[in-house]
């Protein structure tokens, strides 16, 4: 038998290294953008937590940035995933102070191993066609390449899940131990970058037990079963153990499973934000983010007047959630419903930045064509066609497995597009098997097989773009994130210029977006405009803690010290234990001369 390298002729080998060319220097070209512009390589939303978790990993300094509360990862169990940032955190130990551009290298050469990755399972399954095509798909799709340039985890989720298929097949060739252990452990470190890969680990081992029973012994059956499960368990008992001699909580791996179900399901869900009414009133604030895990945990402990601890919050928001769906049984229906269709739609939907303005504003990769329904509509076609290897069609199984054990696990939770991101390798794979089909359909000259096989592509397409209708790119939210960028570049022109155009565009409503307009005014010594703007922030929102701790800051700044103590007071009626908005009460009433008594009065008046 030929070896694999031998059976590779030279074109082949040649056109595969043009593929990996040509999808190197898209990345290049990409790449080119971060270098042009240090604003894209400021990270926000999630990214910004990553990069704050791995530095803090790497220095030991868990200082956080204005605004933010400390969430003390060090000492409380993990409440998100701990996977891809300590995959950061050995990035940032290698690259020194600035490694932002190292892991977006990093990444990129990522993406590149997964185009050679997946032409290999391709072409196992299909030949050298279908490894070729599916690796093109791989290397030229546009959103890939996209997230490959952020600090979130789709190519490391996607180097991981290639990886798992590549034990699996040598498994299915040759059912050894260290295969199934393997496979365990591959699959137990996928889990830690994203805990809904869990039930994957059941997946497999079932799918071992049942592959097996008529290849190997019966004792040999449960032992490749159970070595799965260890491998697993190798993979993931370091992290529980972690989460237990330091948070003292049996967790698992992370907390935040019971926060991610009430954002799908409670009475503000919209499918396309991540933000819902409790966790308002509850903080005060607009919005969260995962620095504020912490302060969620204490506030709701507060409210409930009882220890929770981490678990105890999730198993919280949990039931809020439950209740919400056995309350409104058909909305959560409807809910439920649409999110399934748009987690196969064409629009690219997410929470973290808006990715359709983001392709926009890329020269390269508004040029790019093509999008997730496309890819699944020509893998529609692929899944019709079964390899006559008993081996292979166990393969496809454990695929088609993996793609609805996916996808099954979101559709209860809330839309981002990098939710769906880690089906596009299998997906690439069975595309490039429905267009091998198809173009053999062509060159023999069967049209009726090849126009049923077109129309059925062309339907499933139809129908998910008819399914998924209304979406407007948040122009409000793009703008806001692009204005944070440049103040933290210091360049507070464009930064007043975006934030300008983001007031504009969510008309002057958004109470997050007058915040920040308030603050880039005072940043430009325009006083009176700062101040108007901190008034409509808290208008807009009445317990806006943020607005009013950074309005009585600017007021003492400016002199209007009445007015700053009041504007303190507003701010620790919200939070008593705030020690800024605390110090800025005690020294504006300090510059306003107040008497002991006066002062003790004020001091008294918050206490009650």
């Amino acid at each position: 038998m030929k070896s694999f390298r031998t059976s590779v002729s030279r074109w082949e080998w040649l056109a595969l290294a043009a593929i990996i060319a040509v999808s190197a220097a898209l990345r290049l070209a990409y790449l080119h953008q971060f270098i042009a512009d240090p604003s894209l390589r400021v990270p926000v939303v999630d990214a910004v937590f990553h990069d704050y978790w791995a530095r803090g990993i790497v220095t030991g300094d868990w200082t956080t940035m204005r605004g933010c509360p400390n969430p003390l990862i060090a000492f409380t169990p993990f409440a998100k995933p701990p996977g891809y940032t300590y995959f950061l955190s050995a990035i940032y130990a290698a690259a020194g102070p600035s490694p932002i551009l190292a892991v977006i290298a990093v990444q990129m050469a990522m993406g590149l191993l997964n185009v050679a990755l997946t032409w290999w399972l391709a072409r196992w399954l299909m030949g050298r066609a279908c490894g070729l095509i599916a690796a093109a798909i791989m290397g030229g799709y546009w959103l890939l390449i996209y997230f490959e340039g952020e600090l979130l985890d789709p190519a490391l989720t996607i180097t991981l899940t290639l990886l798992v298929a590549l034990a699996v097949k040598r498994w299915l060739t040759h059912p050894r131990a260290t295969a199934a252990l393997l496979i365990g452990v591959l699959a137990g470190l996928l889990a830690l970058v994203r805990s809904n890969y869990l039930p994957m680990i059941a997946l497999l081992a079932v799918g071992a037990t049942l592959a097996a029973r008529k290849r190997l012994p019966a004792r040999s059956v449960w032992g490749h079963a159970a070595l799965v499960l260890l491998g697993a368990a190798a993979a993931i008992l370091p992290v529980t153990l972690r989460n237990w001699t330091v948070g003292k909580e049996f967790v698992l791996i992370s907390a935040n499973g019971g926060i991610n179900l009430y954002i799908g399901n409670n009475p503000k869900a919209d499918l396309q934000t991540a933000s819902f009414p409790e966790l308002d009133k509850l903080l005060h604030t607009v919005g969260w983010s995962h620095f504020d895990d912490l302060a969620i945990v204490q506030a709701v402990e507060e409210k409930l007047g009882r220890k929770l601890g981490y678990n105890g919050v999730s198993r919280y928001f949990t039931g809020l959630a439950l209740d919400y769906i056995r309350r409104h049984p058909g909305r959560t229906l409807s809910l439920t419903a649409r999110r399934a269709a748009r987690l196969l739609g064409p629009v690219e939907y997410s929470n973290n930045k808006v990715i359709a303005l983001e392709r926009e504003d890329s020269p390269l990769l508004r040029r790019l064509p093509g999008n997730f329904t496309m890819i699944l509509a020509l893998a529609v076609i692929g899944m019709l066609q079964w390899p006559p290897s008993p081996n292979k069609r166990r393969f496809i199984i454990f695929m088609l497995a993996y793609l609805l054990v996916l996808y099954l696990s979101y559709v209860l939770f809330f839309l981002e597009a990098r939710f769906r991101i880690p089906m596009l390798p299998f997906l690439a794979i069975f595309a490039a098997m429905g267009i091998v089909k198809m173009s053999g359909l062509v060159a023999r000259r069967e049209w009726l097989p090849l126009a049923a096989r077109l129309a059925a592509a062309t339907a499933v397409y139809v129908a998910l773009w008819w399914l998924t209708p209304g979406y407007k790119p948040d122009a409000a939210y793009y703008h806001l994130l692009r204005s944070t960028q440049y103040a933290t570049v210091k360049n507070i022109d464009r930064c007043r210029e975006e934030i300008e155009k983001s007031y504009q565009a969510c008309s002057g409503r958004d109470p997050s977006v007058a915040l920040q307009l308030a603050r880039v005014y005072l940043a430009q010594g325009r006083g009176d405009d700062s101040i108007a703007m901190f008034e409509r922030a808290v208008t807009l929102k009445r317990d806006f803690f943020d607005a009013y701790l950074d309005m009585g800051q600017a007021l003492a700044s400016l002199g209007r010290l009445e007015r700053a103590q009041e504007a303190f007071q507003r701010a620790l009626a919200l939070h008593p234990d705030s020690a800024p908005a605390r110090q800025g009460l005690e020294q504006v009433m300090g510059l306003r001369g107040l008497s002991p008594a006066e002062a003790q009065r004020v001091r008294d008046e918050l206490a009650k």
